[in-house]
C-alpha cells in the first residue's frame, strides 16, 4: 500500500497515484523524484547524442522500480533498462511497469545484476548503453559494489558516455549536512562495511582507475549530489 504522506506527482504518472498492487512504493523516491530527472533530462540527451540509434540508460540498483516507471517516458526515445541484485525487487518494478499509461513508453524488462561482479554484467554491444544511473547504491553496499560498478562502466560504457551517481557523500572527509553523521552511524549499525562515501578521496579516485573522469555535481534535495562521471 503506498504510504499516505508521500506527494503524488500530479504531472509524473504513475507516481501521481497510489502504489499499484504487487508494488512496493517509496516516500524518498517519490519524493526525489522532479528533481533526478530535470537532472537527467539535459544529461541523457548529451550523452545519447553521442552516436545514431537509440541509447539504453542502464539503472543499476532499481529497488522497487518507482524511477524506471515514471523515467522512461520522459526520457524516451532512450531505453531505460531497469536492474536490481535482489531478484524479489523485480515483481515491484513490473507491477509499476503496469501501472504506466498506455501509450507511453516503458522501461526494458527488469535484469538482474550484481553490481560487484562486472564480468556477469548481463548486456552486450548491441544494446548501446551510453548512460549508467545508479541512485542510493554505494553507500549501503560494501565497497567492492563501487569497485564493480566502476569496473563495469569503464568497460560498458564509449567515450563520453556518463556514469551517474545520486545519493549522500563526504567532501574531503567532512560530513557536508548536520544529518549525515548520524546517517553514518545508522548505516554502520546495519553493516560495518557501508556508509557514506568520501566524494574526493575515495570515489573518484577509483572511478579514475576505470578512466571515469570527474565531471562535476549537481546539489540535489535533502542535502544529495549527482555526481557526473565522463568515461575518457
Amino acid at each position: 500500500m503506498s504510504d499516505p504522506s508521500a506527494p503524488f506527482l500530479d504531472d509524473l504518472p504513475p507516481l501521481d497515484g497510489p502504489a499499484p498492487i504487487g508494488a512496493r512504493d517509496a516516500p524518498p523516491g517519490r519524493r526525489n523524484a522532479r528533481a533526478i530527472l530535470a537532472a537527467l533530462r539535459e544529461l541523457v540527451t548529451d550523452a545519447a547524442n553521442l552516436e545514431s540509434g537509440p541509447a539504453t540508460l542502464l539503472e543499476i540498483g532499481s529497488g522497487p522500480g518507482l524511477h524506471a516507471a515514471a523515467f522512461a517516458d520522459p526520457l524516451a526515445p532512450a531505453r531505460w533498462l531497469p536492474t536490481d541484485h535482489a531478484t524479489d525487487n523485480h515483481a515491484s518494478i513490473l507491477a509499476w511497469t503496469d501501472a504506466i499509461p498506455v501509450g507511453r513508453a516503458r522501461p526494458l524488462p527488469p535484469r538482474v545484476l550484481d553490481a560487484s561482479a562486472p564480468d556477469t554484467w548481463p548486456l552486450d554491444e548491441t544494446e548501446s548503453v551510453r548512460v549508467i544511473f545508479s541512485a542510493n547504491v554505494i553507500h549501503i553496499a560494501p565497497w567492492s559494489v563501487a569497485l564493480g560498478l566502476f569496473d563495469g562502466a569503464g568497460r560498458v560504457l564509449p567515450k563520453g558516455g556518463l556514469l551517474l551517481l545520486y545519493g549522500p557523500f563526504r567532501r574531503h572527509g567532512a560530513f557536508t549536512g548536520d544529518g549525515d553523521a548520524a546517517f553514518q552511524e545508522w548505516l554502520l549499525s546495519l553493516d560495518s562495511r557501508y556508509g557514506v562515501r568520501d566524494l574526493d578521496g575515495e570515489v573518484i579516485p577509483a572511478a579514475a582507475a576505470h578512466g571515469l573522469v570527474f565531471d562535476h555535481t549537481r546539489s540535489m534535495p535533502a542535502n544529495n549530489l549527482m555526481v557526473v562521471f565522463r568515461k575518457a
